[in-house]
């Protein structure tokens, strides 16, 4: 649901393979544009992590040669303007993701309960019998549901590979 809306406000770059720093920089900027929040998750899969913590490697790699421990683990980015939790997710390592990343502004998305649908409590519902008694239950449902708002304040960067 998330991406066919950011896909509504044409907030999608294409990274064409080989994603660099300054790209990102450009692509997490543009999002800062609409929604004037700076603060950004990025979800994706490991294999775009692992290409976005090179950049810290290659930076540092000279600095890291004395050392008996060896690689990164980037999990906050900080930009022009802007800063970036990277969030690893399963759901990315699937065909159709594997070179994607979701730039979220959690400022604009947040969880609703539909009007009329809040949480309801069915009790003493019968079960079945044990021990020759019946057990009593109590049953709780709703729908719950994200709303987001602010199509370009988030973004859809593809075409990840290097």
């Amino acid at each position: 649901g998330i991406e066919e809306y950011v896909e509504s406000g044409d907030n999608i770059f294409d990274a064409g393979g080989a994603f660099t720093w300054s790209e990102f920089d450009e692509y997490m900027t543009e999002t800062i544009r609409e929604g004037d929040s700076m603060n950004k998750i990025v979800l994706c899969g490991r294999r775009t992590a692992r290409i976005m913590n090179n950049w810290s490697l290659s930076y540092h790699q000279a600095d890291m040669v004395p050392s008996k421990m060896f690689g990164t683990r980037i999990k906050k980015f900080f930009g022009n303007g802007w800063n970036a939790d990277v969030l690893v997710d399963d759901q990315f390592e699937t065909d159709g993701y594997l070179d994607k990343a979701f730039v979220l502004d959690p400022t604009y998305i947040k969880h609703v309960i539909a009007e009329g649908m809040g949480d309801k409590i069915n009790r003493d519902i019968t079960g079945p019998k044990k021990d020759g008694k019946h057990t009593i239950k109590h049953q709780i449902s709703g729908i719950h549901s994200i709303a987001v708002n602010i199509p370009n304040a988030h973004a859809i960067i593809s075409g990840i590979t290097s």
